[in-house]
């Protein structure tokens, strides 16, 4: 974070990026912990459950691109609730 910092990147985009990359990898194959435990849950092959994920992976992908894109949107609601 000290470096994101120096680097001049804002602390909360820097944080929900984190966020969405660490979802796109439990999500995404070949660690995919996410669909591991929702196969065995529901009894339904992991073929199945990762093939139903990927559309979420996706719209993940589409909406890091759009916030690296216009990085403001991310800090638009917190600007306007902090005085």
């Amino acid at each position: 974070m000290p470096v994101v910092d120096a680097l001049g990147a804002d602390l909360v985009w820097f944080g929900v990026m984190i966020v969405l990359m660490q979802q796109i990898g439990l999500l995404s194959p070949p660690l995919g912990l996410t669909v591991f435990v929702v196969s065995r849950v529901t009894n339904r092959p992991t073929q199945e459950v990762f093939a139903g994920a990927w559309p979420f992976v996706v719209a993940m992908l589409v909406l890091v691109a759009f916030f690296l894109l216009v990085p403001d949107v991310v800090t638009w609601l917190p600007d306007r609730i902090t005085p």
